[in-house]
């Protein structure tokens, strides 16, 4: 199939143009709307002040990767208050601001590194035409919202986790009824774990490990509101695994 036979639909956009060269497909386009809205006072202008290109990955074609080429515009505000004397038109519904990917592409992007990690979910993704690096899967991943619990925390489990192995540490809590990551803390500090648990009240047990930074760590809420405290030492036949030990905060 010759690219002049293919044909794409974007919303708001009109295509101009779709090359397929070096194993990939290449489409321009131009957007279509008559007026933008300013992101700071929302005043709609039709006067365009200047043109630029945003360049974005998109799902593949036939096995072969897209790239999108949109040419979209850069609008005068006609609000003389407004602290924006000009602002680039948002396109929503394909990419966020400053985005290099499409919102389906993220999409799939997410699906892969949530369920393979970065190496594997490279791999896979190549061989799907969509073109990521481990390390962007993994960024993707980490910047995936965590999802509410259903029901408030009550049985959780704490870990130190390493953003860089010998050097800086983290702190991963864990729903161990929900088996589900729930939080990361950005030390490893009994401090941060204490301020974090004080957030959320209706944790009643806590599985902790036996790394001597959670040790000294004493924090219990009574009934009544007042605070009273009760170490969380480890038994000696769970040392050194995640969740081997309950301590039970008073309520």
């Amino acid at each position: 199939m010759s690219a002049t036979t293919w044909t794409f639909s974007i919303p708001g956009f009109v295509t101009d143009e779709i090359v397929q060269a070096s194993g990939s497909i290449e489409i321009k386009a131009r957007r279509t709307t008559h007026e933008a809205h300013c992101p700071a006072c929302q005043k709609p202008s039709h006067r365009v002040h200047s043109y630029y290109a945003r360049r974005l990955k998109d799902l593949p074609f036939e096995g072969q990767p897209v790239r999108l080429h949109l040419t979209v515009r850069r609008f005068r505000c006609l609000n003389r208050r407004c602290r924006c004397a000009t602002f680039a038109e948002s396109i929503p519904e394909i990419a966020v601001k400053s985005a290099q990917r499409t919102e389906r592409f993220s999409r799939s992007a997410r699906a892969i590194g949530l369920a393979l990690g970065g190496e594997a979910g490279h791999r896979l993704a190549g061989s799907l035409a969509l073109p990521v690096s481990a390390d962007t899967l993994i960024r993707i991943i980490r910047a995936t919202p965590l999802p509410l619990a259903p029901a408030p925390l009550r049985v959780i489990g704490v870990d130190d986790w390493a953003w860089k192995r010998g050097h800086v540490y983290g702190t991963l809590l864990v729903d161990l009824e929900r088996h589900q990551p729930i939080d990361l803390l950005s030390d490893r500090t009994a401090e941060t774990l204490a301020q974090w648990l004080q957030q959320h009240p209706t944790i009643t047990i806590v599985s902790r490990d036996r790394s001597t930074e959670y040790i000294s760590w004493h924090f219990a809420r009574s009934t009544d509101g007042t605070t009273s405290q009760r170490s969380l030492a480890p038994t000696e036949k769970s040392a050194g695994s995640v969740g081997t030990h309950l301590g039970t905060i008073a309520g």
